[in-house]
């Protein structure tokens, strides 16, 4: 399988966006901008399904930069929240939540 990275923000040059950008093959990073400003969720949508991605995840829920405009365009076939919260977004449109029992009690 590959590992797509879409990337919801522009390069700072941090170490972080470095390693991170490192993490994929060549060609599989794409730097979009910011949601709503630098491409339409429906644009984003319609990438994301060009690019034939199966399983897509978010990592910000409902925090600041979150793309659940996207997600509600049903744009991968199985999506997947994890990490922007402690519980789920209520967002009948997500089909997973991955968390543990630390972030998420019992």
């Amino acid at each position: 399988f590959d590992v797509v990275l879409l990337a919801l923000s522009h390069d700072d040059n941090s170490e972080w966006w470095q390693r991170t950008k490192a993490m994929v093959p060549k060609g599989n990073f794409h730097e979009l901008g910011k949601l709503g400003k630098d491409i339409s969720a429906a644009a984003l949508a319609q990438l994301t399904n060009q690019l034939g991605v199966h399983i897509l995840v978010t990592l910000n829920g409902w925090t600041s930069g979150h793309q659940l405009d996207m997600f509600a365009l049903r744009p991968a076939p199985l999506q997947v929240e994890y990490m922007g919260s402690h519980d789920s977004t209520g967002a009948t449109f997500m089909q997973l939540f991955v968390s543990d029992r630390v972030a998420s009690p019992p």
